[in-house]
């Protein structure tokens, strides 16, 4: 998943700085090349489609989330004190 959103972030930052500097006829041409008139409920609903599942998979991930393990002895020792400071909050 972050390669996905990574990838998508610069795809879209490249798309922009690129039609920061098109003429605007160049503009009006790419527009048309795309078909963006015939095509705008296609373009519109896969963008939608792609944003609908980064976002249920992203806080779907973040509920099931492990906590993370370490080998290296002092982040074991902070990992065991976050444990113990949560459990107190918690009554246990």
């Amino acid at each position: 998943m972050p390669v996905l959103v990574t990838a998508i972030g610069w795809i879209v930052l490249i798309r922009g700085t690129i039609l920061l500097f098109l003429s605007q006829h160049a503009t009006a041409r790419l527009v048309d090349w795309f078909r963006f008139e015939e095509f705008f409920y296609l373009y519109v609903g896969f963008a939608a489609a792609l944003g609908f599942y980064i976002t249920v998979h992203g806080f779907s991930a973040a509920a099931t989330k492990r906590p993370p393990q370490s080998n290296h002895p002092t982040e074991l020792r902070l990992l065991r004190s976050i444990r113990a400071h949560s459990d107190r909050r918690q009554g246990r």
